[in-house]
């Protein structure tokens, strides 16, 4: 606009220029113009300055607008901005309006449901209570289920644990008589546990065998005696426990195995090593199978130690064991110890020290006599027991039937089967020691009292020790002189017990026994069938004790039929025997053999056979003279006599055969 009204006065005097140039150029004319230009200008200054006010005032107007036009920019912004305002306060609104609407129609939706639900609850109650009632019961019934069977898994690996547990203690310990050796087997279900549980692991890889599925295969291969299979087992499973995270126990476990195994082939040095690995590793450890397994470990080194006959050292070991053990009250090492004090008096025993073997065993009784723990009640019983034998040994035989009598009273009572055999064999004892003192009629009646007691047990050691009793009782019989009713005697032995393959030494003395009282009674064709009952039916056995009763028989035979005056029978029954026998080193049979060959010499020279007699009794001397047993020296001594008596002169009057 200022541009505009500055380019006026330009155009003004650019009119007047050209008007000037295009009139006359008179002085009048000129003068006018002048005057007219100094108008013009006058105008045009007028023009300008009016302009100037009007542009000055114009600019005043713009700027004014620019305020006022700021203003309506700051105005519009307050508004955009209240307008925002206003805009998050109508979403509030709406936003509040919505939700109480929802919250309304939520309400509204809600109690129509309820109504509904009520509506629908109040005709089906019944049925859904029912129902309701049915899955409570259901759950609660499966739940029950669910506990049962997981208390049954538990149980039954609980109890699988323990089964293995007690197996590997019966068929890996032993029971110890008064002379220290080891009697008895696992029994059978000892057996069956581990059989099962070897069987069991047949379907696994050996490469994913735990410690303790090899210790299980190693309990199978020992229960069958495969002794060196069984170490292989053992072994494989201590070098499996020691590369894994596998308990102290595990290799405790196997360690022990792994020492009665060797004990059992023989390698006792390696087995005492074993003993000792067990306690050097684990004999500082609390836990309680660990202190069992150490406590055995150590028993079981005392025990081999007097397999060796090292029975200081073996007595030191079971001190050691009271020593670490004496005040711990887990059954299992109460019982450890009661067994170390036991042994402890066997070993004193063998060492000959009856004196301070007896204060052991009354130590024993004295711990435990009032503990009723079957295993301990039998340990005492033992310790009792044994405290009579040595009394006996000592000659104070009033003392030892009274310590049987003590062991009867404590536990002629008790069912036990342990206890039932300790009674037995303490009033068998006690006749035996009867019969030592010449008490005979009291010894008859014990061997009843045996009899009445136990006769009808099924037991196979109190079937035993009645068959004992009975034949021991037909011997007093036969000492009292009354034949007859010991060959009675000797004949029930044989109506009980003759199919009895257990009892086949029991039966076979007792018809020996009847053989030779036949023979006292002068029926010796009787005798002779009874001896040859007796080769008969053990001929072939070759127990010791047998092959002893039947070259025993033999011999009596021999002597029944040169009663019957069948010399050259009797001569061919005692070459029989020799023929046997004549190469078993066994000191019974020397004996028999030696019994045999004196008397067919005998025989010989009652025929007149001097030189073949001669021959003979020069054999015994050459065979047994150097024999250093007292039966068969008195043998040689009896041989070299009747040698004397012919060589002197020619034949021996008093020369006769023996039956033993």
């Amino acid at each position: 606009m200022r541009r505009f009204l500055f380019g006026i006065p330009l155009v003004v005097m650019l009119l007047a220029t050209v008007g000037a140039f295009a009139a006359p150029e008179s002085s009048t004319d000129i003068r006018n113009t002048q005057a007219e230009l100094r108008m013009l200008e006058k105008d045009v200054s007028t023009i300008k300055e009016h302009i100037a006010i009007r542009l000055d005032a114009q600019d005043k107007r713009v700027g004014d607008l620019g305020q006022i036009t700021a203003q309506q920019a700051n105005h519009i912004a307050a508004v955009a901005t209240q307008t925002t305002y206003l805009g998050y306060l109508i979403t509030f609104v709406a936003f509040v309006a919505g939700l109480v609407t929802y919250l309304s129609a939520t309400r509204r939706a809600k109690a129509e449901a309820e109504a509904a639900s009520k509506q629908w609850f109040e005709e089906k109650a019944n049925s859904l209570l029912k129902r309701i009632e049915e899955l409570e019961s259901e759950a609660l019934r499966a739940r029950e289920a669910i506990d049962v069977h997981s208390r049954d898994v538990k149980d039954h690996a609980d109890r699988a644990h323990r089964d293995m547990d007690a197996a590997a203690a019966t068929v890996l310990s032993r029971k110890t008589g008064a002379d220290g050796s080891e009697q008895g087997d696992a029994d059978a279900n000892a057996a069956i546990t581990i059989r099962e549980a070897s069987e069991a692991l047949k379907s696994k890889a050996e490469n994913d065998f735990s410690p303790d599925d090899h210790f299980a295969r190693g309990l199978d291969e020992y229960l069958a005696g495969r002794f060196d299979s069984a170490l292989a087992w053992f072994d494989k499973g201590l070098a499996v426990a020691s590369s894994g995270p596998y308990s102290n126990a595990s290799s405790a476990r196997l360690l022990y195995a792994r020492a009665v195994t060797l004990r059992q082939l023989g390698r006792h040095d390696d087995a005492i090593a074993a003993c000792d690995e067990v306690d050097r590793h684990f004999g500082t450890d609390n836990a309680p199978a660990l202190r069992e397994l150490v406590a055995q470990s150590l028993h079981n080194k005392g025990f081999t130690l007097g397999q060796l006959s090292r029975h200081e050292d073996e007595i030191v070991i079971y001190d050691d064991i009271d020593r670490r053990y004496c005040t711990d009250n887990a059954p299992a090492l109460r019982e450890l110890v009661a067994k170390a004090l036991y042994n402890k008096g066997v070993a004193l025993s063998q060492l000959g020290r009856h004196e301070d073997e007896i204060v052991t065993y009354d130590e024993v009784d004295l711990r435990y006599c009032t503990d009723n723990a079957p295993a301990l009640r039998e340990q005492v019983a033992q310790a009792i027991f044994n405290r009579g034998v040595t009394l006996g040994q000592l000659g104070r035989h009033e003392d030892e039937i009274a310590t049987y009598d003590e062991v009867d009273r404590r536990y002629g009572t008790d069912d036990a089967p342990v206890l039932r055999e300790q009674v037995a064999q303490a009033i068998f004892n006690k006749g035996v020691t009867l019969g030592q003192l010449g008490r005979h009629e009291d010894e008859i009646a014990t061997y009843d009292e045996v009899d009445r007691r136990y006769g009808t047990d099924n037991a196979p050691v109190l079937r035993e020790q009645v068959a004992w009793a009975l034949f021991n009782k037909g011997f007093t019989l036969g000492q009292l002189g009354r034949h007859e009713d010991e060959i009675v005697t000797c004949d029930e032995v044989d109506r009980r017990y003759g199919t009895d393959k257990a009892l086949r030494e029991q039966v076979a003395s007792a018809l020996g026994a009847k053989g030779f009282t036949l023979g006292q009674l002068g029926r010796h064709d009787e005798a002779i069938i009874t001896y040859e009952e007796v080769d008969r039916r053990y001929s072939t056995d070759n127990a010791p004790a047998l092959r002893e009763q039947v070259a025993m028989a033999l011999v009596n035979r021999g002597v029944a039929l040169s009663q019957l005056g069948r010399h050259e029978d009797a001569i061919a029954t005692c070459d029989e025997v020799d023929r046997r026998y004549g190469t078993d080193n066994a000191p019974a049979l020397n004996e028999q053999v030696a019994e045999a060959l004196v008397n067919k010499g005998g025989w010989l020279s009652d025929l007149g056979r001097t030189a073949e007699a001669i021959a003979v009794f020069n054999e015994i001397e050459r065979r047994f003279g150097a024999d250093e047993h007292p039966s068969v020296r008195a043998i040689v001594d009896q041989a070299r006599e009747q040698r004397g008596r012919l060589d002197d002169d020619g034949h021996d009057d008093n020369a006769g055969p023996e039956a033993n």
